[in-house]
């Protein structure tokens, strides 16, 4: 039975330390439970100073940092030149529903000119706590997210040129309501949309005498109520190629900045969110989709974003065919690669997908014949105990 260990340091020595230039990343290493990091230390733009971070290499079915945060995390830097000099030190605890995204560390760690052109330490000491109870929030940088400049302006202009919901959005069968105000701020798309300059969107022309339109009902606040709305209305957009329930989590996103990746019915939307907001030229929202996407990927929906999404946005392509070469032989024996198989006509570029999966494959296959294990220079793992299990 492997023994518990509460602390384990890995470290990288990088030579000549301030001819370092360009960014530099360590070696993949293991933790606990197959958790993956590396450490990256890189210049400022202006090469003052020198920033250290620790990267979560995130497995296909983590989101957040759930796992990894039953882990006090320490980073460091030192540098050996005749004698050891200590340049950064800092301690921290990251939430445990911290998008599994986020580098940590300091942007401005230590000043190249403090640099004696020795040999480089990075590292990461990782202390086990085990306990929920032993977490100490006092003294420990937990990154604050702010609201982005351009909703911070959107509702300060909503707030002082108050306008009531303007835009109708009819996705099939829902109908949505927005201010013109908020959304065009938020998104250069609909604000080309709104002010005419796009040929998407219908004005409202309605008549003040009720027509076909108007509802009747006995209820007369009802009617008037709805009356005074089609009124109000100046565009109407009319959305046939996305669900409601994920145009739904778009607009909160552009109201909030927040976003639902689940539906009600505890299903992710997180491909129909990437594909929106690559049609609404939302980057931000684009970008964490598509990181969302990478974490979620997994044995059973790996076909279908290979051929399904890869041909369209040449921006998965790489992290989904690692995957899916990588575990081919299990993927190709779900059911998701089936359903592509008997369907492949409907998929865009299908052959071209298919010839060049396979010739990775084959490819991966030849060269690990024979192939022993790597060693890793400039690299070492120390822990308190003679065991290299991390248990937790």
């Amino acid at each position: 039975m492997p023994q518990k260990i509460s602390r384990l340091n890995y470290q990288i020595s990088i030579t000549n330390s301030s001819e370092l230039k360009d960014k530099f990343f360590s070696p993949n290493f293991c933790t606990s439970n197959n958790l993956y990091w590396k450490l990256c230390v890189k210049p400022t733009a202006d090469e003052k100073y020198y920033g250290v971070f620790i990267h979560s290499v995130a497995s296909p079915d983590e989101i957040n940092w759930r796992n990894r945060s039953k882990l006090f995390i320490k980073l460091y830097a030192k540098e050996v030149s005749g004698q050891t000099y200590n340049l950064y030190n800092n301690t921290f605890y990251v939430p445990p529903d911290t998008n599994i995204t986020k580098a940590y560390g300091c942007e401005e760690a230590f000043e190249k000119s403090s640099l004696r052109n020795g040999v480089l330490l990075i590292g990461v000491t990782f202390e086990n706590f085990g306990n929920d109870e032993l977490i100490q929030y006092n003294n420990i940088n937990v990154p604050l997210e702010y609201p982005p400049k351009d909703l911070v302006n959107a509702w300060k202009d909503h707030l002082y040129n108050f306008q009531p919901v303007d835009v109708e959005f009819i996705v099939k069968d829902k109908t949505f309501y927005a201010c013109s105000s908020i959304i065009s701020k938020r998104s250069n798309y609909f604000a080309n949309v709104l002010s005419g300059n796009w040929a998407e969107s219908t004005n409202n022309n309605i008549k003040n005498e009720a027509d076909e339109n108007t509802v009747t009902s006995s209820d007369n606040n009802l009617s008037t109520k709805v009356e005074k709305l089609n009124h109000q209305i100046k565009h109407r957009i009319e959305i046939t190629d996305f669900a409601p329930d994920v145009f739904a989590a778009m607009l909160e996103y552009l109201y909030t900045n927040q976003i639902d990746w689940i539906n009600k019915d505890d299903e992710s939307i997180t491909v129909g969110l990437f594909c929106l907001a690559d049609r609404y030229l939302l980057s931000d929202l684009r970008e964490r989709a598509k990181m969302r996407l990478f974490n979620e990927l997994n044995l059973y929906n790996a076909s279908e974003i290979m051929f399904g999404l890869v041909p369209k946005y040449e921006d998965l392509k790489e992290p989904v065919l690692n995957f899916m070469v990588k575990n081919f032989e299990q993927v190709s024996d779900t059911q998701g690669f089936k359903n592509v198989l008997e369907k492949s006509a409907d998929y865009y570029k299908f052959n071209d997908v298919m010839s060049e999966l396979l010739s990775e494959h084959f490819k991966t296959q030849k060269s690990s014949h024979g192939k022993g294990t790597a060693k890793i220079n400039n690299s070492k793992i120390q822990s308190d105990q003679s065991d290299s299990i991390f248990n937790i």
